[in-house]
């Protein structure tokens, strides 16, 4: 869902046209716009790595450096502090 609502950001806006129909208090504003960019950033690993896992017989051998690759996106991300809101 995050990435139809990344992705159609603008198209959303325009269509649900916040002031005229009164959607003011119900439409995310540009900071929570942002932390959902970075948020669907942040989720793609997981939802990449559920989709691996998915397809067909797994094995250790398979398991353990997607693993690993998962551990070192996410320690990349906590280092990113001056890039990444603090909320995420």
């Amino acid at each position: 869902m995050a990435d139809f609502i990344v992705d159609y950001h603008v198209p959303i806006e325009d269509i649900t046209d916040k002031w005229r129909l009164g959607l003011t208090a119900y439409t995310l504003d540009n900071h929570e716009w942002e932390l959902l960019g970075q948020l669907h950033d942040v989720l793609k690993i997981l939802k990449d790595a559920t989709l691996y896992f998915s397809r067909g017989t797994l094995n250790l051998a398979m398991v353990i450096p997607v693993m690993d690759y998962i551990n070192e996106k996410f320690t990349n991300y906590l280092l990113m502090k001056d890039t990444l809101d603090p909320e995420i």
